[in-house]
């Protein structure tokens, strides 16, 4: 199913390296937004490319370096739907914010959300010139809506209580998509995920900074974003905004770099793409430029 609000105007193909929408009519071909994409490649959205396929616009988009959210049916737990989804609004959010594209040149069907190896969410935009009004919006914000009820359900995850509210939040029509973004900012989606009555906890002492940070969740997220992590880093510019993550398996803390552009470092070795390295007291953890001592 669609959720593309300017599906009218386009004609997509898909291959499974590549996205393409080519465009009814020139006209609707924005520059501005196709610059301005092409500067934030890489990040939230997926890099486009403009060629001409028989005397029209046609705008590709590479995706072989990434997982259709589709192919992960029903593998993700319950928080990893929970931040893909957080992070979906929070994209969406930024958009609005910036007021230099229309939102509703997002392509919110589900078969065009993608996931890299961190589980990071890229999205489409078209770079498309259209004029926003109460209609289009309301398409866009029902469109939202639908995608997040459908990631929910693809995921099987209805059972757990915190995404069986999200769901029904995300169809009582006198929701919108900013009151839902809210909620998941306040956590009141996130039941019963944050602390095991088995779970040790272990504190970092900053060596570099002065900043000790106590360890007391199943999972924590650690990097230079409030949006993002769990346990905001201070003191360095060099830290990814979601840098590395902390998390408890088996009775034993571990730690795994997330793709940060410094590294992660344990007692002075490279913590690899996919390794989890285990945790003990004594250990000095190094956060791009920042050190720390587990206690």
């Amino acid at each position: 199913m669609s959720n593309f609000v300017c599906e009218s105007i386009v004609q997509s193909g898909r291959t499974s390296e590549r996205l393409s929408y080519t465009l009814t009519d020139n006209n609707f071909f924005y520059q501005t937004a196709y610059k301005i994409l092409q500067n934030q490649a890489g990040n939230t959205f997926i890099s486009c490319y403009k060629s001409m396929w028989n005397g029209k616009v046609r705008l590709s988009y590479p995706i072989g370096n990434y997982h259709p959210i589709y192919s992960y049916k029903g593998q993700l737990l319950p928080e990893h739907v929970i931040e893909i989804i957080t992070e979906i609004c929070k994209n969406i959010d930024s958009f609005k914010m910036n007021g230099l594209i229309q939102p509703e040149t997002i392509d919110l069907s589900y078969d065009s959300i993608f996931l890299d190896e961190y589980l990071a969410v890229h999205m489409i935009c078209v770079p498309l010139a259209i004029s926003s009004t109460p209609e289009t919006q309301m398409s866009f914000e029902l469109a939202m809506k639908s995608l997040l009820c459908e990631i929910i359900e693809k995921a099987q995850c209805q059972q757990d209580e915190g995404l069986l509210l999200l769901y029904q939040d995300c169809q009582d029509r006198k929701n919108t998509s900013e009151d839902i973004f809210r909620n998941l900012k306040m956590k009141k989606y996130s039941f019963g995920r944050s602390t095991n009555s088995n779970m040790q906890r272990i504190e970092l002492w900053g060596i570099t900074n002065g900043q000790n940070l106590q360890i007391d969740m199943e999972e924590c997220i650690l990097g230079k974003s409030p949006e993002y992590a769990h346990k905001v880093i201070a003191g360095s510019s060099s830290v990814s905004r979601k840098h590395c993550r902390i998390f408890w398996l088996n009775g034993q803390f571990y730690i795994e770099d997330m793709g940060s552009l410094n590294h992660t470092y344990v007692n002075g070795s490279l913590v690899k793409n996919g390794e989890y390295i285990p945790l003990q007291q004594g250990d000095v953890i190094q956060i791009a430029d920042l050190e720390y001592e587990v206690r």
